[in-house]
């Protein structure tokens, strides 16, 4: 089946929403918005609607992060690469995560490992 990159983007924001985190919408939507403060732009490469990248991180309960970020999906060549760097320092950036609720931490849907969308303008 032929699949456009925007058909594949909507389907990789469905799974990291759900996938890895038990936060309610307004807690996921505080985590983006943090991360869109640490993100620095890569807007200006060749076809930037077409760019994304999911990346995976784990945090310790005081929302540290437990080692360095994962890119684990990336649209192809080397412009999806960067902008998965690009993703995976901003979550650096932006730790600690510490507003998160302790109470959601462990568990089947804890937060403990997060999993967020990236495209070429910033956070998903």
């Amino acid at each position: 089946m032929d699949r456009s990159p925007d058909t594949e983007v909507s389907e990789l924001e469905r799974a990291a929403q759900g996938e890895g985190t038990s936060l309610t919408a307004s807690q996921l939507d505080a985590v983006r918005s943090r991360l869109s403060v640490c993100w620095r732009g890569t807007a200006d490469m060749p076809n930037p609607e077409t760019l994304w990248a999911t990346v995976r991180f784990e945090l310790n309960r005081d929302g540290t992060l437990r080692g360095l970020p994962r890119v684990v999906r990336h649209s192809g060549g080397r412009y999806g690469e960067v902008v998965g760097q690009t993703g995976s320092r901003a979550v650096v950036a932006c730790e600690p995560f510490s507003y998160l609720p302790a109470d959601r931490y462990d568990g089947e849907g804890g937060w403990r490992v997060m999993t967020i969308n990236f495209g070429a303008t910033g956070v998903q």
